[in-house]
């Protein structure tokens, strides 16, 4: 179908994609993760690397966001 309807591939990728994360213009959620962040950091071992994972994010700046955090 994808390769007789051309038009259908956008609309796939449309319904695949998020283009908009609405979870860090939310200052509460975002404010309440990086408490978390804190706390897991200040806990975890100098010797042991700390992993952090993104899941389900798009674009990248999620995952950016949080490295900020991090930092």
């Amino acid at each position: 179908m994808l390769q007789s309807e051309p038009h259908e591939l956008d609309l796939l990728l449309k319904e695949l994609l998020i283009t908009v994360t609405q979870f860090f213009r939310d200052r509460e959620a975002y404010a309440a993760l990086g408490g978390a962040l804190t706390q897991l950091i200040q806990a975890q071992s100098e010797e042991r690397p700390l992993r952090i994972w993104v899941a389900g994010c798009s674009t990248g700046e999620e995952a950016y966001s949080i490295a900020m955090l991090a930092h």
